[in-house]
């Protein structure tokens, strides 16, 4: 996943190492269009809501595997966004 690594890099060269532990870095995912029940099945329940990804760490040249937990709704400080971007206190 091309996004997960320009995410980390980014990260990185400002000092700061993303903390993608459940319930810390999840992303949003809405599906629409063709295909959107079967991929939405694919990624929430064949793939347990995770997609993989690797990443050169900041403190060596190898690449490090990652993962990022999807979810349809998320928690921060008290308010819940959702996969339909509306927000719910």
């Amino acid at each position: 996943m091309a996004i997960g690594h320009i995410i980390c890099s980014t990260f990185y060269r400002f000092g700061l190492v993303p903390n993608f532990s459940k319930g810390k870095t999840e992303a949003i995912v809405s599906f629409a269009g063709p295909g959107a029940k079967a991929a939405k099945h694919k990624l929430f329940n064949t793939n347990h809501s995770v997609i993989p990804f690797m990443s050169y760490p900041i403190t060596s040249g190898n690449m490090t595997k990652h993962h990022i937990t999807c979810v349809d709704s998320y928690k921060h400080l008290g308010s819940r966004m959702g996969a339909s971007t509306s927000v719910h206190p």
